[in-house]
């Protein structure tokens, strides 16, 4: 998994192009799940990562593809969790 997410943050990354086609393919829900509940803090790390990546860009990401991740991010920032260092 820890490799999927790593992966997927480095394609996602390239451009907003591939951007868009890995978020069409659906690869936020489970990626935030993987945030919200990781095997190890390397997982942790790498999917938050990857998730600022699927978020970033210009053209901006499909607001329908990236909502999903406020909630889950904004607690990261507020420190309620534990995986965050």
């Amino acid at each position: 998994r820890e490799q999927v997410a790593w992966c997927l943050g480095n394609i996602a990354g390239d451009s907003a192009a591939l951007r868009d086609t890995v978020l069409n393919a659906g690869a936020m829900q489970p990626l935030l799940q993987n945030i919200v509940e990781p095997a190890n803090d390397s997982l942790f790390g790498n999917c938050v990562w990857a998730c600022s990546n699927f978020c970033r860009g210009k053209p901006v990401p499909n607001l329908n593809h990236v909502t999903p991740a406020v909630p889950v991010l904004a607690e990261i920032a507020k420190g309620n969790n534990a995986d965050a260092k």
